[in-house]
């Protein structure tokens, strides 16, 4: 069975934000990275970013899986 248009572009969809996510992380780390202070609200929000992109990337997985797995049970049911 062919995966659905849809759930792809959703799919690429969110590791493109997962991997924008790290890169905005990283770019902020870098450049507002000193004080290294919690009063520090740029590296805040880089850590913020950082912290957000994996779980970006484990929704898309998670998004996957099911997607494939929903796919198995409806080729398998015995209504279609």
């Amino acid at each position: 069975m062919k995966p659905n248009r849809t759930h792809e572009r959703m799919c690429r969809m969110l590791r493109l934000f997962a991997w924008t996510s790290v890169a905005i992380g990283m770019l902020l780390c870098l450049f507002f990275g000193n004080p290294f202070r919690d009063t520090n609200t740029w590296l805040m929000i880089g850590i913020g970013f950082l912290v957000a992109s994996p779980v970006l990337f484990l929704v898309e997985a998670v998004f996957r899986i099911t997607e494939d797995y929903g796919s198995k049970n409806d080729k398998n049911s015995p209504n279609s």
